[in-house]
């Protein structure tokens, strides 16, 4: 984080009480830049509580303390004073559309509002959880699930699931299919396909632990291999560049906020407001710090050379990225099992 950004941060939440603590005659509180920069500190590195502490000269108790604090300050004062730039839900089919428009440029794949996976947040076995939270990878963890747009950033996200849950039932049980079912994202109606008369409803992409919907599509079944057919594995290649986005964002997230990269030594309720902290400035420093998601952090030289391949005149006819639109012009009707044919 550059030291403007931390300013300016720290300046944002310095409105919140649970920072901003009043002087009395007892003692000096500890400033918000020091809440805030024993916070980032944690986030960033996997230093434990015992060491942050000392090298700030406060108690563990104090220190278990702010981490909280501040991680409620930064995730609720950001998205109440700043929630169109930390987490851009689009609230008009024209904000939906622009999704779309950039994941099918710099993804080719259109008609897509954005990718949705599953991560697994590791932390300590809870007291008295019994296999709650124990998945099977063999640690105990809750589950996030979320979605982004083309440019890593963030949109939605669900929290809180038992780790022993695989992806399929915390999509079913998460807020985010009640309003997918009930259509109350405003997500715009189906659209012409490039390059064909073909109209295609807007949806997100996901892998195979997703259920196949109208508004959720996923590869088709089996191993790519010589035997499926030619169109069915474009398909599958395409669809796997454009879920490639959540994943990349997972990556920069863990990449930059290495808490993510060991069990989290806290009770469930702080790593949930750990987590979403750590999203917002996720969020936060895409919009604001360049360095954050520089070179090596995201493919920004895949981009490009996807841009140069994509209008080359010497693309081969059975390229990887040709156009498939028109392969199953014939399919039947539109429907979720049909629809990717048509993609």
């Amino acid at each position: 984080m550059s030291p403007k950004a931390f300013i300016i941060l720290a300046d944002k939440i310095s409105v919140s009480s649970l920072v901003n603590k009043n002087l009395t005659r007892l003692r000096r509180p500890i400033s918000v830049g020091e809440r805030l920069a024993i916070t980032l500190r944690y986030y960033a590195t996997r230093d434990n509580l015992t060491t942050i502490a000392a090298g700030y000269c406060i108690g563990k108790s104090t220190a278990a303390k702010i981490l909280v604090d501040t991680g409620i300050a930064i995730d609720k004062v950001l998205q109440s004073q700043y929630f169109i730039l930390i987490f851009p839900v689009p609230n008009t089919e024209e904000e939906w559309r622009k999704i779309a428009i950039d994941l099918s440029r710099i993804w080719n794949f259109p008609n897509c509002v954005g990718s949705i996976d599953g991560k697994h947040i590791g932390m300590q076995a809870p007291a008295n959880s019994g296999s709650l939270y124990y998945n099977y990878k063999k640690f105990h963890n809750t589950i996030l699930l979320a979605l982004c747009d083309a440019d890593y950033e963030f949109t939605m996200f669900d929290l809180g699931a038992y780790g022993r849950e695989g992806d399929k039932s915390v999509f079913s049980s998460s807020f985010l299919f009640q309003k997918l079912e009930n259509d109350s994202l405003k997500i715009p109606p189906a659209t012409t396909l490039p390059y064909c008369d073909v109209q295609l409803s807007h949806c997100y992409v996901g892998d195979d632990a997703f259920p196949l919907k109208t508004y959720l599509m996923k590869p088709y079944p089996g191993r790519c291999t010589s035997t499926m057919p030619e169109d069915l594995r474009v398909f599958n290649y395409r669809l796997s560049r454009a879920r490639r986005v959540i994943e990349n964002a997972f990556g920069i997230l863990a990449g930059r906020w290495r808490i993510f990269r060991q069990n989290i030594i806290a009770k469930p309720e702080n790593v949930e407001h750990y987590t979403k902290a750590c999203l917002v400035l996720h969020n936060y420093l895409i919009a604001t710090d360049k360095q954050y998601a520089a070179k090596g952090y995201c493919n920004s030289m895949l981009r490009s050379r996807r841009s140069a391949l994509l209008t080359s005149p010497f693309l081969p006819r059975h390229h990887w990225m040709l156009n498939t639109a028109t392969l199953a012009i014939n399919n039947a009707a539109p429907t979720p099992h049909s629809s990717n044919g048509y993609v």
